[in-house]
């Protein structure tokens, strides 16, 4: 018996009865299995367990034996003193927490199903992407088709937990939400940390005195993400600089460090200082950006509403102050699905079930049913 698997049963409740129990016979009831730490401490982290009607939170620790537990010195480490239950396959000692009596310990091997044992052992050995792949023919064609149905709609669910989250920490203003998230969004996988840190640093109520000039737009995202600074001498970074320099005392904002932005094996398409003009270019185009959202229809028409594109002077620059062969800087169809489905669709959805509007909801589901899957190695692994 190894320890990893202990944990993968743990942390996916592969059990042949959900009636566990200590091994003094009192009922455990699993609120959530906590989570799953890969570094030092406790191996299961913030669980929350009903354990003979008592609700504990805590860590949860995992053994194969429990004597594992002195052998690794664990009573002497603080990180342990918050653990509520060990979980072991051979309780063969009892632990004692002095003042706090015996640590409460769930034999595994009587509670684990060990059929998964021989299945999770060979996808372990199997050093393809996808280790399920040989087994994927056996699965019947309508069990694939719910079960992917049901992960499309499991990830909505996911990103909605983490929409009304932002919400939250924004006094329930789900513009500056979908503001904040379509901004990160724009950044993609590699500056999407940049986009938010520009966002959070400048806020709705700053740049929407400033949406009918795409000039003022620009001059602050530039001017704000640190990309611009007073020693370019180009006539449009100057100019840019000038009323970022205005505007920053207006509002007393000060800029990020550049270093925040990533270049290093991005294509130029992506560079952030074309993403920064293509978002503007959006919020100019859509200065009532979340009713057009909210009003959205189709897949078109979203698609319509993001056939955006950096200002003229990125079509021969690929940064200020450095010059570029000429190329076309519009957003592309392949960008658009991507802001669809990790933008578009989860705040529809959330908004849609936060306003109890299944039309919202619906259109959310369409629209990820009709856009292309992401083109990256996971995918493309699958």
């Amino acid at each position: 018996m190894k320890e990893d698997f202990l944990q993968f049963a743990w942390k996916f409740r592969l059990f042949a009865s959900p009636d566990l129990e200590t091994t003094d016979g009192e009922g455990i009831t699993i609120l959530k299995p906590g989570i799953h730490n890969t570094n030092a401490g406790p191996d299961f982290l913030e669980a929350s367990l009903k354990i003979g009607g008592q609700v504990w939170n805590g860590h949860v620790e995992i053994h194969v034996k429990a004597s594992d537990w002195n052998n690794h010195q664990h009573s002497n480490d603080p990180a342990y003193n918050n653990v509520i239950l060990h979980a072991v396959f051979d309780p063969d000692l009892v632990i004692d927490l002095g003042q706090n009596g015996d640590l409460p310990v769930l034999d595994l091997s009587r509670f684990i199903d060990m059929s998964y044992q021989n299945n999770y052992a060979s996808l372990m050995q199997d050093l393809s992407d996808v280790a399920c792949a040989n087994h994927l023919p056996k699965v019947k064609d309508i069990t694939k088709k719910a079960w992917l149905e049901r992960l499309s709609f499991e990830r909505l669910e996911r990103k909605t937990n983490e929409i009304y989250a932002l919400v939250k920490l924004n006094q329930g203003d789900w513009r500056e939400t979908f503001y904040q998230l379509l901004a990160r969004n724009f950044g993609f996988k590699i500056n999407a940390h940049g986009m938010s840190f520009l966002t959070e640093n400048l806020p709705l109520n700053v740049i929407e005195h400033h949406m009918e000039s795409r000039f003022q737009l620009e001059a602050l995202f530039f001017g704000q993400s640190g990309l611009l600074n007073k020693h370019l001498v180009d006539p449009l970074a100057s100019e840019l600089w000038a009323e970022y320099e205005y505007l920053s005392k207006k509002f007393r904002i000060s800029s990020l460090n550049v270093a925040v932005w990533k270049r290093l094996r991005l294509m130029p398409a992506n560079f952030p200082e074309i993403r920064i003009s293509q978002f503007a270019h959006f919020l100019h185009l859509h200065q009532d950006f979340f009713s057009v959202l909210i009003e959205v229809e189709s897949k078109k028409q979203a698609i319509d509403a993001f056939s955006v594109e950096a200002s003229e002077y990125w079509k021969s620059h690929s940064a200020f102050d450095k010059g570029c062969k000429p190329r076309k800087v519009k957003l592309g169809r392949v960008s658009i699905e991507n802001i669809l489905i990790n933008s578009v669709a989860p705040i529809l959805f959330a908004y849609g079930k936060h306003k109890v509007k299944q039309q919202l909801v619906d259109i959310a589901l369409q629209i990820m049913e009709e856009v292309k899957a992401e083109n990256n190695k996971i995918v493309r692994s699958w």
